[in-house]
């Protein structure tokens, strides 16, 4: 699950979560704590990988792998060297276009073999597919945009309205009608299409599109290796066993958001930024990434890890919009590790470990000055659990920092400064008061699944607990409702919501205490 965080919660299918930005505070440092890596960019950024994913290249390519023929080849769709068997990423638009055939008056009929091995249908809102494949037809002298999607399909698309092609790739943003296409995976597949009459004795150009929606692919599913066709005969005009491009020209079809990270020097230091630096604004459409490995070696930790907590932290000061997700300016902190010997996929560091229930959070709000990343963005930066080295005498982690625009580019975007992991030591005292302390909150809603109205209950033991709120969020990250609590009692509270007015779905409901976020569970409305 992915959700935007000032907090606030993207899609969920394997989900997004929107948090954005507290307001500044006074930060002191933390209580006694111990660096074990640092990156303040004074001597370069030759340890780091920059990529745009806008720019992913194009992916359409005559191979071997798994192809129709055993020991033939076929069109695939997927860049071989995503780990381990190649495939695609999110945000993709990879279109593979025919020489152009002039069609004869009858046998308007496209047939091919599709292989499949993408992410499986699934419902959001007005969508019912994810990534996907379809087909299209234009005149030869029209562009890409202007091409027709085929509709006539045995098999018919399983999938009316793709989010992929629709949402993603702006197509048809609501969802209705819905592009259509052909999504999750299957074994080789006959195809038949019927070409539509008016295309009769015209020149044309069929096109085979693939778009992927930005959340999981192979790099969360290793078995996602992308799409594969051959036996292609449209009309007995152009008959293609793919083991030659024969005039066939592949492209992608995102818009190019740019580049924009660089180092730049201010009157005290070093500091990464993601804009241009002539109009100190970023570009529309933008995904940068900012990568790079940290190995951990055993012997710099305290012998005894039980009582040690890890942290990653950086100062960030940024500048976003304040529209609402998956239509926002945000940025990512991500971390990929390793598990015997295998990469996982990267996840946000709210939820390092991938775990299933957690929620992978992306984060958005400004901030005018550099802060702590722990301190505008409170209660995210735990690396605890990946800190088990099963015997080994080091970890490797990877991070990665990711930038994403809308389609406005009115602001300054983010810089960087002062990377860092480090751990703390926890008394034993500290341990029991914290366990005490997360566990007396006893964070829940009943009934759970429910129908218009549950009740939200919670428990407070500190006397000093000066302002209580309820933070509800939807599941694309908006709030939807906010509850001061001003007679909390010590003790179980307990507030009802009335839910009538919100749509069935799942939701969030965060309990912060003195500003501070403690604890947020997950609820499900059905109407």
């Amino acid at each position: 699950m992915i959700l935007a965080i000032s907090v606030i919660v993207a899609k969920n299918h394997d989900g997004i979560v929107k948090c954005n930005s507290h307001p500044t505070r006074d930060y002191n440092g933390l209580r006694d704590s111990t660096l074990i890596f640092s990156d303040d960019f004074e001597s370069g950024i030759s340890s780091w990988t920059i990529t745009d994913v806008t720019n992913p290249g194009c992916f359409w390519h005559i191979s071997t792998y798994d192809s129709y023929d055993e020991n033939g080849k076929s069109w695939r769709m997927g860049d071989v060297n995503i780990y381990p068997d190649g495939g695609y990423l999110d945000d993709w638009y990879q279109v593979l276009d025919t020489p152009i055939i002039t069609l004869p008056t009858d046998n308007l009929t496209i047939s091919f073999q599709q292989k499949r091995a993408i992410e499986a249908l699934g419902d959001h809102e007005n969508f019912d597919g994810w990534d996907g494949l379809n087909v299209r037809i234009r005149l030869a002298n029209q562009d890409y945009d202007e091409a027709e999607i085929l509709t006539s399909c045995t098999p018919a698309y399983n999938s009316s309205s793709m989010y992929g092609f629709g949402y993603q790739h702006e197509e048809d943003i609501d969802g209705i009608p819905g592009i259509p296409g052909w999504g999750g995976s299957t074994d080789w597949t006959q195809t038949m299409i019927t070409i539509p009459s008016n295309y009769a004795n015209e020149d044309v150009i069929i096109s085979f599109a693939f778009a992927s929606d930005p959340n999981t692919s192979t790099a969360t599913n290793p078995e996602f290796t992308g799409i594969f066709i051959d036996e292609i005969n449209i009309a007995d005009v152009l008959i293609s066993n793919c083991d030659e491009a024969n005039g066939f020209s592949n492209y992608t079809n995102t818009p190019i958001g740019g580049d924009l990270w660089h180092l730049y020097e201010t009157e005290l230091n070093s500091v990464m930024g993601c804009f241009d630096a002539e109009t100190n604004l970023y570009n529309p459409n933008m995904q940068n990434y900012l990568k790079r490995s940290c190995t951990i070696f055993r012997g710099v930790l305290p012998d005894d890890l039980d009582d040690v907590k890890f942290f990653l932290d950086m100062d960030i000061k940024s500048e976003l919009d304040d529209f609402n997700f998956p239509n926002c300016d945000y940025f990512s902190i991500e971390v990929q590790h390793y598990i015997e010997g295998e990469p996982s996929a990267w996840h946000s560091v709210s939820n390092p470990t991938g775990d299933p229930d957690g929620m992978e959070l992306v984060f958005t709000g400004s901030q005018a000055e550099f802060v702590p990343f722990s301190f505008g963005w409170l209660g995210f930066n735990e690396l605890t659990e990946l800190f088990e080295f099963d015997g080994e005498d080091r970890i490797v982690l990877k991070f990665r920092i990711g930038f994403h625009s809308n389609d406005v580019d009115e602001f300054s975007g983010i810089q960087l400064d002062n990377f860092r992991l480090f751990y703390t030591q926890i008394s034993p005292t500290d341990v029991v008061e914290e366990e005490l302390a997360i566990a007396d909150y006893e964070l829940a809603n009943y009934p759970n699944p429910f129908c218009n109205t549950t009740t939200i209950s919670f428990n407070l033991n500190a006397n000093d607990a000066e302002n209580v709120e309820l933070m509800i969020y939807n599941i694309k990250g908006q709030l939807v409702k906010q509850l001061a609590i001003c007679n909390y009692e010590l003790g179980i509270n307990r507030v009802n919501w009335n839910a009538q007015s919100q749509a069935s779905g799942i939701y969030f409901y965060k309990l912060v205490v003195d500003g501070k976020p403690v604890e947020m569970k997950k609820m499900i409305l059905i109407k």
